[in-house]
């Protein structure tokens, strides 16, 4: 089943396009619920289907609550922005640090991103998003609507939003993500915690590679450095889903960790200065016990 609002062409994609464009192009028959709520997004894509049932829905599809934030996450996501240049492509992970990662942005930049929320609203109120953002999922309220029936949202399926060998060849794309645990190599976790799974992958390494491999461009990851009492920095990340090579700067509300160019001893010392002071002993003995 996929969702949309008539079309003079047929339906078209309102809130997402993601998997549903091209799982509707290869599906034997789709259901198409029809929601007269969605958003009128102008060069959405069309529902391809070779065999179809229409249904109305029942109710108009929700706006979806914005992370809750608080000063540990402006503080990061400012120290985020900070490292983005004018004029660069930038891609941002869903939640309270990537929303103020783009609330906190300064220079006017291109979004190219898996998923965008009312803080890319934000961003053309201020005069900072230079064209429409290109996105597979819409995340937000009304501020979102308003910026797609404005004709500044591009609507994509997945194989276009997220393509890593494509993005990779934009200057100066930079992706600012987040994760779950960082190891003292670089490697990004942001699947499980004690070894109970609480994510999915989802766009994580395509994005970070890209950034990683884009010229001018950066991989930016953006966690806390504690929570619930455990260190965010551990000794490794496991499973690792994002790899070393991948990761330029870690920032946590301690500061940037650059890792670029570092060996692995260097990367271990740049990511226990930015570690919550009360396991950077600990991180230092695992360091020492494996050298």
């Amino acid at each position: 089943m996929v969702g949309a609002r008539p079309d003079g062409r047929g339906f078209r994609f309102g809130l997402e396009a993601g998997y549903g464009s091209l799982a509707a192009r290869f599906a034997e028959r789709v259901v198409i619920e029809v929601d007269h709520s969605l958003p009128v997004v102008a060069d959405a894509p069309l529902v391809e289907a070779r065999d179809f049932e229409v249904v109305e829905a029942t109710e108009p599809a929700p706006d979806f609550i914005a992370a809750s934030v608080d000063p540990i996450d402006e503080a990061i996501g400012a120290q985020m922005a900070a490292h983005v240049p004018a004029g660069a492509t930038v891609q941002y992970g869903p939640g309270a640090i990537g929303d103020s990662a783009i609330r906190a942005l300064a220079v006017a930049v291109h979004v190219h991103s898996g998923l965008i929320t009312d803080a890319v609203a934000d961003l053309a109120e201020r005069g900072l998003l230079l064209d429409p953002a290109t996105t597979a999922y819409l995340f937000g309220g009304k501020p979102l609507r308003e910026l797609a029936g404005a004709g500044l949202v591009r609507l994509r399926g997945v194989e276009d939003t997220h393509s890593a060998a494509r993005l990779a060849g934009l200057e100066r794309f930079v992706s600012l993500n987040t994760a779950l645990s960082v190891g003292l190599d670089g490697a990004v976790n942001v699947e499980r915690v004690r070894g109970e799974q609480v994510g999915g992958i989802g766009g994580h390494p395509d994005f970070c590679a890209a950034a990683s491999a884009s010229p001018g461009g950066l991989s930016i990851i953006g966690l806390r450095s504690s929570r619930a009492g455990r260190s965010n920095i551990v000794p490794e990340a496991t499973p690792v889903t994002t790899p070393r090579s991948d990761v330029d700067l870690v920032v946590t509300e301690q500061g940037v960790a650059d890792l670029r160019g570092l060996d692995d001893r260097g990367r271990a010392a740049a990511l226990i200065a930015v570690a919550d002071p009360a396991f950077r002993e600990e991180l230092e003995m695992k360091v020492s016990t494996h050298a």
